[in-house]
């Protein structure tokens, strides 16, 4: 006798559940895709920006404080004209930096993490990032107290003294830029 069969999951999970049942439909009777970035594959993708959740992002950092984007945006000015020994020694990097575009993603993927899980809103993890880019001197000063006060994380070294991007990125050489996040990867 056979028995109903449901594929659920959230974001990635959930896009390759609603994928599952699309594709095998005699198996798979019905399909949860809660937060599933499903149209971002879709053959239009006119209708579909991909930029539209750290949109959403700035939007949540912005209502918390409303002068928080301004200094992202400034430190990642700040990031652009800087060399990457001047960065790797500001950010106080335990590796000295190859590759900007990983540290700008790290940056973006610490930031949606923190608007995820924005509750409540008032005393949340983002407004407190928002605040510590804001305490002090804008530019790469920011960006340094943003992953030094909080965002270090190396396994292989003490992490009260630098901040190691590849560690906290997907694995392999530029794994966040091509994953985008570890559920990316699949891993």
């Amino acid at each position: 006798m056979p028995c109903p069969v449901a594929a659920m999951g959230g974001s990635y999970s959930g896009k390759l559940s609603a994928y599952l049942r699309l594709k095998y439909p005699a198996v798979v009777d019905m399909a949860l895709a809660a937060s599933a970035p499903i149209y971002l594959d879709s053959p239009n993708l006119n209708n579909v920006s991909q930029f539209a959740f750290y949109r959403i992002v700035t939007d949540a950092a912005a209502k918390l404080s409303p002068r928080c984007p301004a200094a992202v945006r400034q430190a990642f000015a700040a990031l652009e004209m800087a060399s990457t020994e001047e960065i790797s020694r500001q950010l106080n990097l335990c590796e000295p930096l190859k590759d900007k575009l990983e540290l700008k993603q790290r940056v973006m993927n610490q930031f949606a993490d923190l608007a995820m899980v924005n509750y409540p809103p008032t005393t949340s993890q983002l407004k407190l990032y928002c605040d510590k880019l804001l305490e002090g001197d804008a530019g790469l000063p920011a960006l340094a107290r943003f992953l030094n006060d909080g965002y270090k994380y190396d396994s292989t070294k003490d992490s009260s003294t630098c901040y190691n991007v590849s560690s906290a990125s997907a694995a392999g050489a530029r794994g966040a830029v091509v994953c985008s996040d570890w559920s990316g990867c699949g891993g």
